[in-house]
């Protein structure tokens, strides 16, 4: 009988362990990338780079958004004037300010937002007033991201492994 006691706290205990240490809908450590088809094609050599580097992804477009706004790290391609629903998240992510900011001809910025969505969360935005102002965003801040890649994903990309990009 203290045998079957001690095996039933055994295995409670071991359940608890589990509970704790696996969350209700923990979520595996990826990039969310939001774009429409015509960002995301703009965006091919810089996601041939995160496939080189192991960087784990998933594209999504806008109107699956919902499912996944609660995900750590989300980088958005685009600006709030873009079409296909990707303006709209855009326009959440950032201030007013920053909107009308990106939203002027020839502007470009990327943008680290923390806590959109959920606490604890990381959004990468690269807009601008043009799909190729919004890519600009993410070419001239190469660094910025490194840095934000190398830390979240425990990677190591380097200046030397963008060589082409």
């Amino acid at each position: 009988m203290k045998a079957v006691k001690f095996e039933m706290l055994i295995v409670i205990g071991l359940v608890v362990c589990l509970v704790f240490a696996y969350p209700v809908g923990a979520q595996q450590k990826r990039l969310l990338i939001v774009a429409n088809d015509a960002n995301y094609a703009l965006a091919q050599p810089w996601i041939g780079l995160l496939e080189g580097e192991s960087v784990p992804f998933l594209r999504i477009k806008a109107p699956e958004f919902e499912k996944y706004k609660n995900e750590r790290y989300i980088a958005i391609l685009g600006g709030p004037n873009e079409t296909e629903g990707i303006g709209d998240i855009v326009k959440k992510a950032l201030t007013k300010e920053e909107v009308d900011f990106v939203s002027q001809p020839g502007n470009n910025k990327m943008y680290l937002k923390n806590d959109v969505w959920q606490s604890g969360q990381r959004v990468l935005v690269f807009a601008g007033g043009t799909k190729e102002a919004a890519a600009r965003a993410r070419t001239s801040n190469r660094e910025k991201w490194i840095g934000y890649l190398n830390e979240w994903f425990d990677t190591q990309i380097s200046a030397e492994s963008m060589v082409g990009y």
